[in-house]
């Protein structure tokens, strides 16, 4: 029965799906394409260009964070060699459509050569390299987000990326694993490896294309979230048409201690001794900066809800943004006392007023960041927060009057009594 009432919560939530024939920022929809997990993805043209259109469609917390946070890279310049969105509208993103195949398919289309098969290995470390000289932590590699077209690897897939120009909108939350295939024992027990985290999804790329096998197998992926320590690779066979270097490479980069690991640079330098393309690129990606330290600016933290008070925070947030350097907090806290259904209903209303506040944010070129709490006593995590963050300025909702209970909101008003902090309803 609560299964049934959480499907249909789930089903009330989530947005009508595009169809063939709509137009989003003048770009025609073709088809659906095939469904992924959190997003419905379509095919579009605009001018005889096409375009992939992802849709959220998901109550997901963590989901929500994949699309915000991609969404921050439509700020930053189209660079060769990585895809990622050019245009947001109000349901999801717009990105160029990927070029290529995925590596998966790519392997199984045709028979590879050894030679062919580590040039893309050392084409793919290249771009790595770029993302991390550039300051970008990919943390979701594996062959999903790998395309790949004639001598070109192409890197999608952005939304687990931390750039350090940016406030990571994990960071009070456990970073969840991706592929277990590919994904690094600390990031399975909910640390951030970083650069690391690259490294070792990279170490299991190169074993896919050294062996042809992935470096864990069925049983070892259901295994691995449960005793991420205990599960090793397995073993690249012996070689001999594969040099030495090569080999301990791959093993390297698998070791279950990041600091063993060799560096991305470590293994470019290797590969491009052997199977060196001068396709290979170079330049940097080119992040815009934004001081989000705070220093010199006023840090204003904002309580979202899942009512039409947020459209009023929002306008507030843009109002005080032209008057004072500031620097935004966004909280959703989503009560853990809510029952079967209504917690679905809370988070899809909720995600959907972030969602089209965020896109305002992005529009005026706002610095902000985001927090998600679900299972929560509002109140006294509101006020950890608080304690935490220092914010200048705290916005809350006005409270509903018409209601024969205090709201939450006057609770929280109470709550912050104690701290010496300017707060302001709206």
């Amino acid at each position: 029965m609560w299964g049934a009432l959480e499907k249909i919560a789930i089903r009330e939530s989530l947005p009508a799906p595009l169809t063939a024939g709509e137009s989003i920022h003048g770009i025609l929809i073709a088809r659906q394409l095939d469904r992924g997990w959190h997003n419905l993805h379509y095919l579009g043209r605009r001018r005889f260009k096409p375009y992939l259109l992802k849709q959220f469609y998901s109550v997901s917390t963590d989901a929500f964070f994949r699309w915000q946070n991609e969404a921050r890279f439509i700020a930053v310049p189209h660079t060769e060699g990585f895809i990622w969105p050019c245009e947001e509208w109000r349901g999801g993103l717009i990105s160029p459509f990927p070029e290529g195949v995925l590596l998966d398919s790519w392997l199984e289309k045709d028979a590879h050569s050894l030679e062919e098969r580590l040039a893309v290995t050392s084409l793919l470390a290249h771009e790595i390299a770029r993302l991390h000289s550039s300051g970008i932590a990919h943390r979701g590699l594996s062959p999903t987000c790998i395309r790949i077209e004639e001598q070109e690897v192409f890197i999608t897939d952005f939304g687990y990326a931390r750039c350090d120009e940016w406030d990571d909108l994990w960071t009070d939350s456990a970073l969840p694993a991706g592929d277990k295939a590919c994904v690094s024992p600390e990031m399975l027990r909910g640390e951030d490896g970083g650069f690391h985290e690259d490294v070792y999804a990279f170490g299991t790329i190169l074993h896919l294309l050294l062996s042809g096998k992935t470096a864990f197998g069925f049983i070892k992926q259901v295994l691995r979230p449960v005793i991420p320590r205990h599960v090793a690779p397995d073993g690249i066979p012996k070689m001999a048409d594969v040099p030495h270097q090569v080999q301990e490479l791959a093993s390297a980069c698998l070791s279950p201690h990041p600091s063993q690991r060799p560096t991305i640079d470590n293994a470019v330098s290797i590969l491009d001794r052997f199977y060196g393309r001068e396709s290979a690129k170079t330049e940097n990606v080119s992040i815009p900066t934004d001081d989000t330290t705070g220093v010199n600016k006023r840090k204003v933290m904002v309580f979202i809800k899942d009512d039409n008070r947020a459209v009023s925070l929002f306008d507030a947030v843009l109002r005080k943004a032209s008057k004072e350097p500031s620097v935004f907090l966004f909280i959703g806290l989503i009560p853990n006392n809510l029952p079967s259904g209504h917690a679905e209903r809370f988070k899809g209303s909720l995600f959907k007023k972030l969602g089209q506040g965020l896109i305002r944010c992005r529009a005026k070129n706002l610095v902000w960041s985001l927090r998600v709490f679900e299972n929560t006593d509002p109140e006294r995590t509101a006020l950890e927060l608080v304690n935490q963050y220092q914010p200048d300025l705290i916005l809350l909702g006005k409270s509903d009057k018409k209601r024969g209970k205090m709201a939450i909101r006057r609770g929280f008003q109470e709550v912050f009594a104690s701290n010496d902090i300017q707060i302001s309803s709206y």
